[in-house]
């Protein structure tokens, strides 16, 4: 009985310990599954520049100022940046290596007192930023857009490009008469399939506008981007009115297309499905300024979207099909102009007078 209880307990044993080691190996398959992980190591770019600077007069209230940038690359001074993610059960994990960089913009008056001067460093955009832009970046000189009376703040613009490559970022800066920088956010990433639209700032200056947000004097911020579509791109039409385009994650057919307000109320929305990404999205857009008139080529939809710069809601599509052919015989009151796109180029004419179009597919 005595040797019976024995064996029973080291057959139970040798069960347990197979369960357990069976699960081990499976648990050590799973986690191996898991953490595969990619690694991809980014060298230290090569650096042909570590100093830039530019004086720049400006009037402000009829008097004058000069603002004065500088920007420098440190050599010695390393940045490195890591940034992980998990695609198609994988782990992949970048590792950027680049240099700190020190940007100086300095107001200063007539008298040539120093009214402020402002130091940024690369840490300032670390939340903007992805790693690879912002550790590898070269150096780039801030471009004043304009001084803001409604912002009481000058607007720029600084670009952040990778060398032997064409992906960049745009980001705008606000800093205000004492030197403080109000706002420093993203504009748009070039050559990663983003919006690559301009910042554009109407003429009463009450609002600015970026590929991603609205910036409004009062304080009020109004992102364009959402979870469920990508920003395609934007269009200031008028002081008051704003084209904004998006590519929905689905295949719905709802209208993606949409003439906004500067507090991102919709005032017209349509169907557009003309733009195309190489290595941006690429919205092909006219503007005549005689006529006033916006065109909006569809190759897809096959049709011309007219949008007036001074009745944007009376905008209306004309359809191919209803397009006579162009053969070079221009026509008393006919606008001619050319249309580039991806792989093909129209040329078209359009009767201001009848607002009908005649049209070559080049």
């Amino acid at each position: 009985m005595y040797r019976f209880l024995i064996i029973l307990f080291l057959t139970v044993t040798l069960i347990g310990c197979k369960e357990n080691a069976t699960q081990e190996i499976e648990n050590a398959i799973s986690e191996s599954n898991v953490t595969d992980t990619i690694v991809n190591e980014y060298d230290f770019p090569d650096v042909y520049l570590t100093f830039k600077e530019k004086d720049t007069l400006l009037f402000i209230d009829n008097e004058a100022f000069h603002l004065k940038f500088t920007v420098e690359i440190d050599t010695l001074k390393h940045l490195l940046k890591t940034e992980s993610y998990l695609y198609e059960g994988k782990n992949y994990k970048q590792k950027y290596k680049g240099y700190h960089a020190k940007y100086t913009i300095m107001l200063i008056d007539k008298s040539d007192d120093t009214i402020f001067n402002t130091i940024l460093t690369k840490n300032d955009f670390e939340d903007i930023l992805d790693g690879e832009a912002l550790t590898r970046s070269e150096i780039y000189l801030p471009v004043l857009l304009d001084y803001l009376e409604t912002f009481e703040s000058f607007a720029f613009s600084l670009n952040f490009m990778i060398p032997d490559s064409d992906v960049s970022a745009q980001c705008l800066l606000l800093i205000n008469r004492k030197g403080e920088l109000i706002e420093n956010t993203l504009n748009n990433l070039f050559g990663v399939g983003d919006c690559s639209s301009v910042i554009e700032i109407p003429s009463h200056q009450k609002f600015i506008l970026t590929c991603q947000k609205i910036i409004n004097a009062d304080g009020t911020h109004v992102e364009l981007s959402d979870k469920n579509a990508w920003q395609v791109g934007t269009k200031l039409i008028n002081d008051n009115t704003i084209l904004a385009v998006q590519e929905f994650n689905d295949s719905t057919q709802m209208p993606n297309a949409k003439l906004i307000d500067n507090y991102g109320n919709t005032l017209k929305q349509f169907i557009y499905k003309g733009y195309y990404n190489t290595l941006d999205f690429v919205v092909p857009i006219h503007f005549d300024p005689h006529s006033q008139n916006y065109f909006l080529l569809d190759e897809k939809m096959k049709q011309a979207v007219v949008i007036n710069k001074n009745q944007p809601l009376s905008l209306y599509a004309v359809d191919f099909a209803k397009m006579n052919p162009f053969n070079d015989d221009k026509i008393a009151g006919e606008l001619v102009f050319e249309m580039e796109l991806e792989y093909t180029h129209y040329t078209f004419a359009f009767d201001t007078l009848k607002n009908t179009f005649r049209k070559r597919k080049d």
